[in-house]
């Protein structure tokens, strides 16, 4: 018998390294007939030496083989005949695994709680998530910054509506027919804006008559083509409600748009902010003439506008990175201000330092965040005499100590009797420079306090200047553990003695603490602020009661809840227990340092 060699059933590995076995696992599956095991020599080593001595089969052996060799083909047929059975069962199987898969999600889908909700519940949903801000729609690269001020870049895309409208047919259906869901959107101009452009299309002509908000940045050098011309005809400008453009090219980017709504207007508008992404130059200077018969809120970085007529509308106005003189025409220009915030006014983007007349300012609010002279030359030329809340902060964080002269005249001259809110956040101010502003602001009912972790001065001061002598009865019980050490920090500080006998902050009322521990100072501070039944005796001069006592101390992590900064809360907690119980209303917990405005 002929031994049948084919090239394509040669064995391509060694077969000398193939790990033969002592026997053949029979298959458990009914594809095909089985394999003849027995027709295997029990022995492949004799072979297999055989084949390594250069021995050749003759006659009757020779025959022997060349029928194993024929036996061990059609086990092979076989074999790749199971195969083919097995892939067929394989291809099936996954084809009913798909059907299950998809039909269990169409019961569960159908059977889902949330269909249980009625539409006009998803709708307000919808619009929760899709329209809680300007720009909540974010393109790709619509949060990628150049701005020198912000460390980090992110190139986040973020868009609620289309990713709402792909989940089923049915939320498609409500997405496509509420305008409003399509009223937000935010991108940044690029050399190759096509998909920005189509996006935006989409969202405009969705979006049909409703009002819409934008977030424009434009941050490349030269742009061949921008998306704001698709804002400017106008069916979609006078549909402009919050508008924020931040622009590294402020005038040639901004022009277009005020020569273009200058006769028409822009009647929608209620917010716009416009940041030029100061860079230590000269600010922009631009004519803003478009009337604007709805703007509420303004904010201006690194752009002076000249507003070129009354806006008796405008009640907060943001002003930042502009001249002394730039920021005092822009505060003129609206009379009936209800907030004014001044970060970084610069005096050197001034050529003339020198301001114009004394102007009354009605802003009922004033946010300083913590300047340069600048400001404070400012602060010589206006007068608040309706503000009733301050808010001063270092933004910074830095522990320089400021002068707050300019400002205590400014109140002073103002006859500030109607401010009542005081919150120093972040910032160090000397014994020298409080007492001017304690001592001319009198009518404080609510002052807050918060305090950089690794700022080691400002905040003892502060403390120091609000213990009132002869208050507060008996000491009481005091259980601190190891005071010295928890105030080491303010060692350097504990020469200060107030000249002043006469109880500053008289009507304080409510106290707002987030600071480092300082267990005894802090007992001190409430025991002699406690005075029940004297909430009429500031007009003799003598401090109301204390109402309400919130403290937060400072941690830098979370990990430190075991340690002894809790312990001191609760010796602090169980010091104030007795005024707790006659009334005063105490609040007491843990703030991480990186969020001294939240309550652990």
């Amino acid at each position: 018998m002929a031994v049948p060699f084919k090239d394509d059933i040669y064995y391509t590995e060694s077969i000398a390294g193939y790990n033969w076995p002592q026997k053949l696992v029979q298959s458990s599956t009914n594809c095909g007939d089985p394999l003849n095991v027995d027709l295997y020599p029990p022995d492949f080593t004799d072979t297999l030496s055989r084949i390594r001595s250069g021995y050749y089969p003759f006659g009757l052996e020779h025959s022997a083989y060349s029928n194993l060799l024929a036996n061990a083909q059609i086990n092979l047929d076989r074999c790749q005949n199971k195969l083919d059975c097995w892939v067929d069962v394989h291809e099936t199987l996954e084809a009913h695994k798909q059907f299950l898969e998809a039909h269990i999600a169409l019961i569960s889908s159908l059977c889902s709680p949330i269909r249980k909700l009625p539409r006009e519940l998803l709708e307000d949903i919808f619009e929760y998530v899709c329209c809680t801000g300007v720009g909540n729609h974010i393109a790709p690269g619509a949060r990628y910054y150049r701005d020198h001020r912000r460390k980090g870049r992110s190139n986040v895309a973020r868009l609620p509506t289309l990713d709402l409208g792909q989940v089923c047919h049915y939320w498609n259906s409500i997405i496509c027919s509420l305008p409003v869901l399509w009223s937000s959107f935010g991108f940044q101009e690029m050399e190759k804006s096509i998909v920005v452009r189509s996006g935006l299309e989409l969202f405009l002509r969705r979006s049909s008559s409703h009002p819409i908000d934008l977030l424009i940045n434009e941050f490349a050098n030269q742009v061949s083509e921008y998306s704001l011309p698709l804002l400017l005809p106008e069916e979609h400008s006078n549909r402009w409600r919050q508008v924020t453009i931040r622009t590294v090219r402020a005038y040639s980017y901004l022009k277009p748009l005020i020569n273009t709504t200058t006769t028409r207007g822009l009647p929608s508008l209620t917010s716009l902010s416009l940041d030029g992404l100061y860079d230590g130059t000269e600010c922009a200077f631009l004519e803003f003439p478009v009337p604007c018969p709805n703007l509420q809120y303004l904010s201006l970085t690194a752009i002076a506008l000249d507003l070129a007529f009354i806006r008796t509308t405008i009640t907060h106005l943001a002003i930042s990175h502009v001249s002394p003189g730039h920021a005092w025409v822009l505060i003129s220009y609206c009379p009936n201000l209800k907030e004014l915030l001044l970060k970084e006014i610069d005096i050197s983007l001034s050529e003339d330092n020198a301001l114009p007349l004394l102007y009354t300012c009605n802003a009922q609010k004033l946010i300083l965040e913590i300047p340069e002279s600048a400001i404070s030359n400012l602060l010589f030329s206006i007068d608040l005499p309706k503000v009733s809340c301050l808010e001063l902060i270092d933004s910074d964080k830095d522990s320089r100590s400021y002068s707050i002269e300019p400002l205590a005249r400014m109140l002073d001259r103002s006859s500030a009797n109607n401010l009542t809110h005081l919150s120093l956040r972040y910032v160090s101010f000397s014994l020298d420079h409080l007492l001017p502003l304690f001592s001319c602001t009198p009518s404080i009912t609510d002052l807050e306090v918060v305090e950089v972790m690794d700022q080691l001065r400002g905040v003892y001061p502060i403390l120091k200047l609000l213990i009132c002598e002869d208050g507060g009865g008996e000491p009481g019980d005091m259980v601190f553990e190891d005071q010295e050490d928890i105030d080491q920090i303010d060692k350097a500080e504990d020469f200060i003695q107030v000249r002043s006998k006469a109880c500053l902050l008289p009507k304080l009322e409510n106290l707002r603490l987030v600071i480092r521990p300082r267990n005894q100072l802090l007992y001190t501070l409430v025991h002699s602020r406690w005075r029940p039944g004297t909430s009429d005796l500031s007009s003799q001069g003598q401090p109301v009661c204390l109402k309400s006592f919130y403290l937060r101390y400072l941690l830098r992590n979370l990990s430190l809840l075991g340690t002894r900064a809790p312990r001191h809360l609760d010796a602090l907690r169980r010091s104030l227990e007795r005024f707790k119980k006659e009334g005063l209303n105490v609040q007491i917990g843990l703030a991480p340092s990186y969020n001294t405005t939240g309550a652990t």
